[in-house]
């Protein structure tokens, strides 16, 4: 009888583990595009954690990082469901979500920024006065994937001016990428480029005293500083969920600490259709 009863119990027991909601806990996946996985990880992983302590237990839903090194692969981790949520910035977003796979839910306050706009410059003594004077010339970008530094002002110049500029080669003209807005800066004003783009904070902050030397050939459109994005295919009660948990944040003391951990993020808030239907407008000249 001890046996049958022995039995019986491991039985009842293994049957109650796979009944078990933690056992079938959803993982809702956070995805962001860096070099360094231990970087975006630290940047990612207390929000990460907020989500999980404030829904996760409850819901029985695990919240992870997913760090990818290219908007190719985010692309295709979203379309296969390896992200559900991708936060950056707008057009890098928007690239990434093409053709349905996912949609922008709100914006964030980055470094306490609600928008921005990009300017591309160079030295007043360098001869370039317009944007058709860039034409054959070389320009210095941050990084691929950078909306203020590579795609909102390559857009932005196809738009207004049919330019299309195209990654330079070996004894040709067009773009370069720097790696660093510093390097964009100190790169314009020693000659070693024509011109360099970055956002318009970011150029009063690194011309300095340089300033009177340099000038601003072409200014772009304004768009949200981050945005958040969901996959289409998740779950409508747990994107509900999250839009309202992220849009309450800074309004709570734990929910404000982590949003300066968030890289001193203010706040997550709603984003206007007309936002959007300006976004995917410049977007469709990259």
């Amino acid at each position: 009888m001890k046996c049958v009863s022995s039995r019986f119990s491991s039985m009842l027991l293994a049957l109650l583990i796979l009944c078990s909601p933690t056992v079938h806990a959803v993982t809702i996946t956070l995805g962001t595009i860096e070099e360094s996985p231990q970087k975006g990880i630290a940047e990612f992983q207390p929000l990460a954690d907020h989500l999980k302590s404030q829904l996760g237990i409850e819901k029985h839903i695990k919240f992870e990082v997913v760090v990818l090194s290219s908007l190719i692969d985010m692309k295709n981790a979203l379309k296969s469901g390896i992200v559900d949520i991708y936060i950056d910035s707008p057009l890098s977003v928007e690239n990434a979500c093409s053709g349905n796979i996912c949609d922008i839910t709100l914006r964030r306050w980055k470094k306490g920024v609600e928008k921005y706009h990009s300017v591309i410059f160079s030295r007043k003594d360098s001869g370039i006065n317009t944007e058709q004077d860039l034409v054959e010339k070389t320009i210095a970008f941050e990084e691929p994937f950078s909306t203020s530094s590579f795609l909102l002002p390559k857009a932005s110049l196809q738009a207004c001016c049919n330019i299309s500029l195209t990654e330079k080669a070996e004894g040709s003209s067009g773009y370069v990428f720097s790696e660093d807005d510093e390097n964009t800066m100190i790169w314009v004003i020693r000659r070693k480029i024509d011109a360099g783009a970055m956002s318009e904070a970011s150029y009063n902050k690194l011309a300095k005293k340089r300033v009177k030397d340099l000038h601003i050939i072409h200014r772009t459109i304004t768009v949200p500083r981050h945005v958040v994005s969901m996959r289409t295919g998740m779950v409508d009660e747990h994107r509900e969920m999250i839009i309202e948990l992220l849009s309450n944040m800074h309004k709570s003391e734990a929910g404000k600490s982590v949003l300066k951990r968030f890289k001193k993020t203010v706040k997550f808030d709603a984003i206007s259709e007309q936002e959007k239907k300006k976004i995917a407008t410049i977007a469709k000249n990259l």
